[in-house]
């Protein structure tokens, strides 16, 4: 019959041997054999719990990260930088159609980095394979800084929408990769600014200056409390004052601005009118930051 670790002796007979261990002095009794085996098995204990630990940890992480879809074995061997973080490297990993029983070797590395090339949001992607048969892939992302729209639906039924980078450059817009920048302002284009929109289309620098400027001011404001998103753009009509634009925020704010002057100094304008207007509790409906003193502002 089993009596707790040890079947051949008794709790009698150990409480004994303690009885007797008691007697010896603290220095016996440190380096006494009884006293080594017996810190020897509880150390061994606590290692064998220890690692079942360690390994249900590892094995809890895994069932984790596979559920999730964070888990890919064919991304394990593929070192991969994105210049802007915008497109991931499991993004990427699809793009390639590449899985865990690709081999590297055999890939059509031209072809594919031609592939990613060719993709709208990306400006430019290198393929390698290096000499520890590991795939290396480095992309520069077209950034979207805001929307560009031309209103011809009486021609197609609807209206072009394309994202325009920081170097005036039209591309396709993408609702997976570029979905964190649902909020961009939108930039509505009239005939007399350009007569078509094409994504790889590069627009006039000098008429897309100010309005870049602009969506990278409002970049600067993160509160959204000071300066509300930025809904759309717009320049006025042929016929009218081209240096003027129309900035129309979400809270229902229009406020105008000119492209002749600084484009920072006027949004910086347009923050302390709108703090004015929520000292004195109301809403502001228009303004005209061109002024540098004596601002209008009419509030509903």
């Amino acid at each position: 019959m089993k009596n707790g670790g040890n079947r051949y002796r008794t709790h009698d007979d150990r409480d004994t041997v303690r009885q007797l261990e008691k007697k010896l002095s603290l220095w016996k009794r440190l380096f006494s054999v009884i006293t080594f085996l017996r810190g020897a098995d509880k150390l061994r204990r606590w290692v064998i719990i220890g690692g079942c630990i360690i390994l249900g940890l590892a094995i809890l992480r895994s069932v984790v990260l596979y559920t999730t879809g964070s888990y890919d074995p064919s991304t394990r061997h593929i070192n991969y930088s994105s210049r802007y973080d915008i497109i991931s490297k499991e993004q990427i990993v699809e793009m390639l159609g590449i899985n865990a029983e690709t081999d590297f070797a055999s890939l059509p590395l031209a072809e594919l980095q031609n592939k990613l090339n060719n993709h709208p949001a990306i400006k430019e992607a290198s393929i390698s394979l290096d000499s520890t048969q590991s795939l290396r892939v480095d992309i520069t992302e077209r950034v979207p800084l805001l929307y560009v729209e031309m209103a011809d639906r009486a021609i197609t039924g609807k209206a072009t929408r394309l994202c325009l980078s920081p170097d005036c450059e039209l591309f396709t817009h993408d609702p997976v990769l570029h979905r964190k920048f649902i909020d961009l302002p939108v930039w509505k284009l009239k005939p007399s600014d350009v007569k078509t929109l094409a994504p790889g289309q590069t627009l006039d620098a000098e008429l897309c200056k100010p309005i870049i400027e602009l969506a990278r001011a409002a970049n600067s404001y993160s509160d959204l409390t000071q300066l509300p998103h930025i809904t759309y753009i717009e320049r006025p009509a042929e016929n009218a004052v081209q240096w003027k634009m129309m900035v129309h925020l979400e809270n229902g704010t229009t406020a105008e601005m000119s492209t002749l002057h600084d484009i920072s100094a006027q949004l910086e304008r347009l923050v302390k009118v709108l703090e004015h207007a929520r000292s004195i509790n109301k809403k502001l409906i228009s303004t005209s930051v061109i002024p540098e003193e004596y601002i209008p502002a009419k509030y509903e």
